[in-house]
């Protein structure tokens, strides 16, 4: 059987991304495969529903939303000022230059410029200096969680701030966020539209506002091109309307996007930034010799390219050497002998490395979560003490001495930033973690830059291995008692697994090595930290492919299912075998069984396939000998209620059961429906469900009124299935009731082709079902609609129970549905035109009914000038009085709409008056 993607293929990809030129390395901590890390990682920062909506503003917000401007060092007394005394800015700010400048102001600089504290003072500044203004932000973190790299948090960040700012903004949007978003989180398209929503309306009341995003050289260069697209757009607009809206920008020089109208200021060009260089030398050169000092200063400043990072790393470094006694004439010589680019300056300070500085820059540069102070400590010192830490836990040690043995140990690369309670490891700046994994690696672990991100996942997951092992200061019979300063377990009880597919993948790992890990150790363990109703991993019968799936690492799982479906072993042979439930190191004696009952949260190997892996993987279990029907598990629905068609076709292929999904087809058709997914629904109905089933919250209804609502996706796909199935119900005059009639929801909602479908199913339908459903289609304003309906024999003149007629409703204001279109056009714009196709049909012009009597006085009390012409054109008689309103004349008259005034006065010049109008009621 041949791999979709074999070793050799994935791990030249991985290898091959090198930083060129400015460019950022996307790798790293996403060093496996997107879907393997994501929905460990991600999943526990979404919002999650809980069978509930979730609250649409709460569920834009997110924990590190603004972390990386919070960790952002302030900058140093009189440094940054510059800016604001910049040409560049003050055109930016001045609303006179709008007509030869934009509102976008763009900071360009190197690596380790100092473009993001530039941006945490202007973000400062300008909140002092105008605090009147509106200040929206967002920093990019290529350090931090994937969602902080990402458009989509971007847009969500954005958007959560305005609605802070401008609370009137909520009612514009609807109380809950799109079912969806906790799973999938939100579709970017979607944000764009809601900011831009927002945007209009916050244009309207031309509140100043300004909108500093930092580091788009951290964010892919596709989603952030789209977006300098709608930001420039948006200057634009704001142009237009003369609306205060200030845009700032800050990246490296790459990616290369031109702007029309951008105010651009590099910072390698600037003045300003060199004095603050001078400045920061100044303040933080420690030297004795004053005059030593400024000549040293001098010296470092003319070799800093304007790059501060190069600056602070430098300063470091000679101050160390000072503390130790070092001379004049060996200071100099340490500073010439420090190459001046940038990435020469790391390779410089990382040469000679010891064990300590190794572990910690992998620990730091691939871990899959971020690790706190104590975690990052104890790893380190437990994997490179000559004892193997066997007594690292039981000394007490305080937080400042862990981050002092940390700074050392990284020689000054890694530092804490803030994180709620806690304080996460990070490189002191992403330069730092972009070189680290291009070159750094390789160099400190002398091996060839091909190999050395995969060999350092070797070297992590042996570290947590050996932080498993039984030895490592308790026994596993004692593993209940293991004190809290046991800081690295956690970690490394749960993300061994993903070391060992990142080393699979490098090509680092042979999977014969498995059978070295302490299963036993790590079950043990792992049942005793487990959480509430969490179900134990079973000892005897887990395997490590499950294992793998269910902490995300997919392709390790699917190596070994290939490796075992080409060896073609009889399901009883050779406990070596890796799908064994522990291999072959002596802690079991047990048979190869694919349907194992595996305990944890999926129980089964193909359930876990199902939750994390490839319908491919799926197969590959089934063609093995896995039961697609294991006991009080059921995948097919699972697959059903998650969407995946792909995995639910091959376990039907394969002989799953559907009478659970058929007992349960209430919740898959209405997820189905929730979703927009017709091809969910279809399958539903293949295997035998119908469409009877009422669902939906409150009072359930049928699925074709629930999903013909305004608010559903593929409503033509769904009724189409429906009818294909025979399952589009007959129309009754019993089941008219407002909140369950599907005809009317498809004649509010629905194009007129989709209407006609349904039509279609019907067998001699009375002539009240056009009728009611022409009513509808009018008080929604569906135009789409209305040629069909007509032309099927839908009565122009119909009356509602009030006898208030269609006209009539469409002239009024007073109609409530008038305001509710969800068509494209203005509600005015469509009343004309539907009037127009009524009047066209035999709609009469002069018909009596409603709160003003004729739709011809109803058009002039609303100031409706066109659609008052086009009832006069079509016979509306404008001499006839209404008892409490007069005549239209007279109501134009007295509410002064004289646009409506001056129209009736031509019409009535050029009509001959009749006599007994004002006596007698339209023909």
């Amino acid at each position: 059987m041949e791999e979709p993607q074999t070793r050799a293929e994935s791990g030249a990809r991985y290898s091959s991304n090198v930083a060129q030129g400015q460019a950022r390395v996307h790798y790293g901590n996403n060093y496996i495969e997107h879907q393997s890390i994501t929905n460990v990682a991600s999943n526990s920062e979404r919002p999650t529903a809980g069978g509930q909506l979730l609250d649409f503003v709460e569920a834009l917000k997110f924990g590190f939303m603004d972390f990386r401007l919070d960790s952002i060092d302030p900058p140093h007394a009189d440094t940054c000022t510059w800016l604001f005394q910049r040409p560049e800015y003050s055109r930016w700010r001045d609303s006179t230059y709008r007509e030869t400048n934009s509102n976008l102001l763009w900071i360009k600089g190197k690596a380790g410029s100092g473009k993001s504290t530039i941006m945490k003072c202007a973000y400062e500044y300008i909140k002092v200096a105008h605090p009147n203004e509106t200040v929206i932000s967002f920093f990019f973190n290529a350090r931090g969680h994937e969602l902080e790299k990402s458009v989509e948090v971007m847009y969500r960040s954005i958007l959560s701030q305005a609605l802070q700012s401008f609370p009137a903004l909520r009612s514009m949007f609807p109380s809950h966020a799109p079912p969806d978003v906790a799973e999938k989180g939100w579709p970017v398209q979607l944000l764009r539209n809601l900011w831009r929503k927002a945007f209009s309306n916050l244009g309207e009341s031309r509140h100043p506002i300004n909108m500093l995003i930092d580091a788009l050289d951290e964010c892919p260069e596709e989603e952030i091109r789209e977006a300098l697209e709608h930001f420039e757009e948006f200057g634009q607009q704001a142009h237009a309307r003369n609306w205060q809206l200030y845009i700032c920008l800050a990246s490296r020089y790459y990616p290369q996007i031109t702007l029309r109208k951008c105010e651009e200021i590099r910072l390698d060009e600037q003045t300003g930034q060199m004095r603050d260089i001078s400045e920061y030398v100044k303040n933080k050169l420690k030297l004795r010799n004053g005059a030593f000092s400024q000549e040293l200063g001098k010296l470092i400043c003319h070799r800093s390219s304007q790059v501060f990072l190069w600056v602070v790393l430098v300063v470091r470094r000679l101050n160390g050497k000072a503390d130790r006694g070092c001379t004049r004439s060996e200071l100099i010589a340490a500073l010439n002998d420090i190459p001046e680019e940038l990435e020469g300056l790391l390779a410089y300070i990382i040469e000679d490395p010891d064990d300590r500085l190794i572990r910690t820059v992998q620990l730091v540069s691939l871990a899959r979560a971020s690790l706190n102070v104590a975690e990052l400590y104890s790893a380190v010192r437990h994997s490179t003490d000559r004892f193997q830490g066997s007594n690292v836990e039981r000394e007490y040690t305080v937080q400042y001495d862990m981050e002092s043995f940390i700074l050392n140990a990284s020689r000054g690369l890694v530092e804490f930033a803030a994180s709620g309670s806690n304080y996460r490891a990070q490189f002191i700046h992403e330069f730092v973690r972009e070189y680290m994994l291009d070159a750094g690696l390789a160099q400190i672990t002398n091996r060839k830059k091909e190999t050395a991100v995969g060999c350092s996942h070797a070297d992590l997951a042996k570290c947590c291995q050996t932080y498993l092992s039984p030895n490592a200061g308790k026994s596993v019979a004692d593993t209940r008692f293991i004190p809290r300063r046991y800081f690295f377990l956690s970690y490394a009880m749960h993300q061994v697994y993903y070391h060992m597919e990142g080393a699979y993948v490098g090509g680092c790992l042979d999977l014969e090595c498995l059978d070295q890990f302490p299963w036993r150790t790590w079950i043990i363990r792992k049942n005793r930290k487990r959480h509430g109703s969490e179900v134990e991993l079973a000892e005897n019968s887990t395997t490590f492919v499950y294992l793998a799936f269910q902490y995300g690492c997919k392709l390790l799982a699917r190596a070994i299912l290939q490796r075992y479906a080409q060896a073609r072993l009889p399901p009883d042979l050779d406990h070596g075998s890796a799908l064994s439930p522990m291999i072959t190191s002596g802690q079991w004696d047990a048979k190869i069984d694919l349907n194992a009952f595996c305990g944890g949260q999926h129980r089964y190997l193909i359930t876990a396939a199902h939750a994390w892996g490839d319908p491919e993987d799926v197969r590959l279990l089934l063609e093995n000998g896995a039961d697609p029907n294991p006991p009080h598990s059921e995948p097919l629905l699972a697959a059903l209620l998650s969407g995946d068609l792909g995995n639910a076709r091959i376990l039907l292929q394969y002989g799953a059961s559907s009478d659970s999904v058929l007992q349960q087809r209430r919740r898959v058709v209405d997820r189905a429906v929730l979703y927009g997914d017709v091809e969910l629904l279809e399958l539903l109905l293949q295997l035998g469900a119908d469409a009877g089933v009422r669902i939906g919250e409150g009072l359930p209804v049928p699925i074709l009124a629930y999903a013909t609502r305004t608010d559903r996706k593929n409503r033509h796909g769904f009724v189409g299935v429906m009818a294909k199935f025979g399952e589009i119900p007959q129309w009754s005059v019993n089941d008219c009731r407002d909140h369950d009639d599907p005809f009317k929801a498809a004649a509010r909602n629905c194009t007129g082709e989709t209407l006609q479908v349904i039509l279609d199913t019907q067998v001699n339908p009375p002539q009240l079902l056009y009728d009611t459903r022409l009513s509808a289609a009018v008080e929604y304003l569906n135009a789409e609609v209305l040629p069909l309906l007509l032309s099927r024999g839908g009565d122009a003149n119909v009356r509602d129970l009030f006898g208030c007629t269609l006209l009539h409703k469409l002239a009024s204001r007073q109609d409530p549905w008038a305001t509710r279109s969800n068509h494209l056009g203005s509600s005015l714009d469509l009343r004309v035109s539907i009037s127009r196709m009524l009047l066209e049909a035999g709609a009469d012009a002069n018909a009596v009914g409603g709160k003003y009597d004729t739709a011809l006085i109803a058009a002039s009390a609303n100031d409706d000038s066109e659609l008052v012409q086009l009832l006069l054109k079509h016979g509306a008689n404008m001499h006839y009085r209404s008892g409490k309103y007069g005549t239209a004349l007279e109501v134009a008259r007295k509410t002064r709409l004289v646009t409506v005034v001056r129209l009736l006065q031509d019409w009535t010049s050029s009509t001959p008056s009749d006599a007994d109008s004002d006596t007698t009621g339209p023909s």
